[in-house]
């Protein structure tokens, strides 16, 4: 799950973690930026600028996602999210622009891989940037898309007691971020490429729309997992019918399709939209297997899963259920048994929110 959750909308002195960890961290010479992705991003004016987080936890997990988006101009060398102390003995990883490139740098307990994007981000727009480590790959995204890898083996190195850092590092050059940053999120496990993309298709400006593996033709076995999905992760189109855990993390074979999920990754974590609600006008859209049969949204069932919109003002408490949701009346067919819905906030204390974060909990019928 999330270590740390940062939305950066405050200029008040200190930065509240919206994960169940509740790592607040204490910033200094932040503020609110002019324009940004999601509402309320921090400027950093790339000299004094910085968000500290005190070290816990979370902040030392095995193996790691960090991503934010950013905008910035600099040539130089400027850090994003860094747990890296002034005397290179506590060095767990770097997150930085460089270049004008994205740098990813995670240390084992001997030395340390470092993987560069191709792509550029110091063109002054928008970008979300992301790496992520799972013990035997490091890679970085920009903007939904890998962008540089690398093989490295071990796990983070343990036991590392100093603070984290947004928009510096600790090392004896700070290296400090110009430009504006926001939704700086750390995860506890290595996301896969479809959580990463989902999240830029689900953040960019304009973008609602919540994608979970549609199906693609043909399904020979009529599980319903498409025949090209089952050969690249399973080996063969005959070894599963949906049922199966292939990496018994308690989810099937058929959950692991249906939201996006690595079949080999050891866990399932649902993909994650945010929408600004201001009316009844936001619509949360997903695809779902169609034919089946309740509420969408609510507690809608097809091919053995049922589809649950789950709401939440802070990634803390998550709401579902028929008196926060409601179906919005799209119902668009697609290809390979899916269809494409889409449901409204009705809750009028989370209407009354500024910003929201939705997400599509699949869950086998018993």
């Amino acid at each position: 799950g999330f270590g740390g959750v940062w939305h950066l909308n405050q200029s008040l002195g200190f930065q509240t973690d919206s994960s169940p960890n509740a790592l607040a961290g204490t910033s200094t010479a932040m503020a609110d930026a002019s324009t940004s992705v999601i509402p309320k991003a921090a400027t950093l004016n790339g000299t004094t600028s910085i968000v500290t987080i005190p070290n816990a936890s979370s902040l030392n997990p095995s193996f790691i996602s960090v991503e934010a988006w950013i905008k910035t101009t600099s040539t130089g060398l400027c850090s994003i999210l860094s747990k890296d102390n002034s005397g290179l003995v506590n060095r767990v990883w770097q997150f930085r622009v460089n270049a004008g490139k994205v740098d990813f740098i995670p240390f084992n307990s001997t030395t340390n891989a470092s993987v560069t994007s191709t792509a550029v981000v110091n063109d002054g727009q928008f970008h979300l940037v992301c790496g992520t480590w799972d013990g035997s790959t490091v890679r970085v995204f920009v903007d939904g898309v890998q962008s540089g890898s690398t093989a490295f083996s071990g796990s983070l190195r343990s036991g590392m007691t100093n603070s984290a850092f947004i928009g510096r590092m600790e090392t004896t050059t700070a290296n400090y971020f110009p430009g504006t940053l926001d939704e700086v999120r750390l995860s506890q496990t290595a996301r896969s490429a479809n959580w990463i993309k989902a999240s830029y298709d689900n953040q960019k400006p304009g973008s609602t729309l919540l994608t979970v593996a549609p199906a693609t033709t043909p399904d020979l076995d009529g599980d319903h997992l498409t025949d090209p999905w089952e050969v690249a992760e399973l080996g063969g189109i005959n070894l599963s019918d949906g049922s199966q855990d292939a990496d018994h993390d308690g989810a099937s074979d058929l959950l692991e399709y249906a939201t996006g999920s690595g079949v080999t990754s050891g866990s399932v974590m649902p993909l994650v939209a945010v929408l600004q609600p201001a009316s009844t006008s936001a619509e949360f859209v997903f695809q779902q297997f169609s034919g089946g049969s309740g509420s969408i949204g609510v507690d809608y069932a097809a091919a053995g899963l049922r589809y649950i919109v789950e709401v939440s003002d802070g990634l803390g408490t998550w709401q579902s259920g028929s008196a926060f949701v409601q179906w919005s009346d799209r119902r668009e067919a697609l290809s390979g048994g899916f269809e494409r819905v889409g449901v409204r906030i009705i809750d009028p204390l989370l209407l009354a929110k500024s910003k929201l974060f939705f997400r599509l909990r699949i869950q086998p019928v018993p």
